[in-house]
């Protein structure tokens, strides 16, 4: 499903989604779970169908609670921190800004409580976002610099520069430019 979104084929990516999911469903396979539900979601929300991608976002945010909240299941970030995250992206552009900005605040707090660098500059930078979005520059830029210092510290250069490109536009809109 994620070579397929990656390739643009969006519809074969769904169908193939869907029968992984199925698989883990019926062996019970957690892992598989979050992770097929985690690719839908971002095919879902990468298309534009913000309310389908939030169920499968939502799906691993009732599955990993308690201990299973800082397992990674092979995945780069902690998949309930990136859930929370991407939710609320889904959520702040359907208009639901009080619960985007819950589900970005507590995917923060779960990153931070394991110090996981990854997870922690992406979920500042998609908070960034949900305040972006919602119009709330000056808030968005508490988000973004955070995530930019991370990234640079932690020298992961693709997340470096969307932070970087986050931030300058937040700046922008802030008024926080010179000539």
């Amino acid at each position: 499903a994620h070579l397929l979104q990656r390739l643009h084929e969006h519809d074969r990516a769904i169908a193939s989604g869907r029968r992984a999911l199925t698989i883990a469903v019926d062996t019970g396979d957690l892992g598989l779970q979050v992770t097929t539900n985690f690719f839908l979601g971002q095919i879902h929300s990468g298309l534009g169908d913000y309310r389908e991608a939030a169920t499968y976002f939502r799906s691993i945010v009732d599955a990993l609670e308690g201990d299973r909240l800082h397992e990674r299941f092979g995945m780069v970030a902690l998949p309930a921190a990136q859930a929370r995250s991407f939710l609320a992206g889904c959520l702040a552009a359907l208009g639901t800004f009080a619960e985007a900005v819950i589900y970005a605040e507590e995917a923060v707090r779960i990153a931070e409580a394991v110090d996981h660098p990854y997870s922690l500059i992406d979920a500042y930078l998609r908070l960034g976002h949900v305040y972006r979005h919602q119009g709330d520059v000056d808030n968005a830029i508490c988000a973004y610099e955070p995530s930019r210092a991370l990234s640079q510290d932690a020298n992961i250069p693709v997340l470096h520069i969307n932070t970087t490109f986050s931030l300058g536009a937040a700046y922008v809109l802030s008024g926080r430019v010179t000539a």
